[in-house]
């Protein structure tokens, strides 16, 4: 994303780049070869420190990440997972005590808690069977079967990039209308238009672009948001606040 390109090109000390014509456009560098001596030159300067002492780099400038977890059991440790609460853990009847990763996605109406291990099979279905069911939300004409199973429920979408706009997009596979709020210069992921992933992230949705940072869009977005049954984002912590 060019703004992350940028805050990590100043945190690597090479902020010169844009005052040279070969580089001042990355990350989209048209020549070819300026692109690979570009990228030499960064490499190069990596080797000038200890991974530790990147990290520490990176630290001091919040714009950028850089973290060392090369295993999974790397990444169960290490302390922004924790913090986050993304490791549970969980006493096991039959293995003992586990951490596990937990819920990535908040959700404010049922939110996803890890309390148990996992069930055995049969073990709730005479639990479950016994429940009375909970209505059916009323999304389609009384008398009429969805074609979907989401066919009715609309999705506001304000992500960007890959994860959470693939998500809405298999919402969208399964009938609901999702629209994609995106700034007027349109989500960065659409540079990348040869990309499979990208194309995949945008199908089956309608699009509005929208500057939420002036009253008009902001006025324009709630509007949107009174229509829908489920928004979903992800903002950093602090923004959809």
């Amino acid at each position: 994303m060019p703004a992350a390109v940028i805050a990590w090109i100043d945190a690597l000390g090479f902020s010169w780049i844009r005052e040279d014509e070969r580089f001042k456009k990355a990350p989209f560098i048209a020549d070819h070869a300026n692109r690979i001596a570009l990228n030499q030159m960064i490499f190069d300067r990596f080797t000038e420190k200890t991974a530790d002492e990147w990290r520490a780099v990176y630290r001091a400038h919040p714009d950028c990440a850089g973290e060392t977890m090369q295993t999974t059991q790397e990444a169960l440790h290490h302390e922004q997972f924790q913090a986050n609460g993304h490791i549970v853990p969980v006493d096991d009847p039959r293995v003992g005590h586990m951490d596990q990763l937990g819920p990535f996605a908040k959700m404010s109406e049922t939110p996803a808690q890890i309390e148990r291990p996992a069930p055995t099979p049969g073990q709730h279905t005479a639990e479950v069977l016994a429940e009375t069911p909970r209505p059916a939300p009323q999304v389609v004409p009384r008398g009429t079967d969805p074609k979907q199973p989401l066919e009715g429920i609309t999705v506001l979408e304000c992500a960007g990039w890959l994860a959470a706009p693939f998500a809405a997009a298999l919402l969208a596979d399964l009938g609901a209308t999702v629209i994609k709020v995106e700034p007027l210069h349109g989500d960065p992921y659409r540079r990348m238009p040869t990309n499979e992933n990208m194309i995949r992230a945008f199908q089956g949705k309608e699009n509005i672009g929208l500057n939420l940072k002036n009253e008009e869009g902001l006025k324009i977005f709630y509007e949107l948001v009174k229509r829908a049954d489920v928004v979903m984002h992800n903002y950093r912590p602090g923004v959809p606040e």
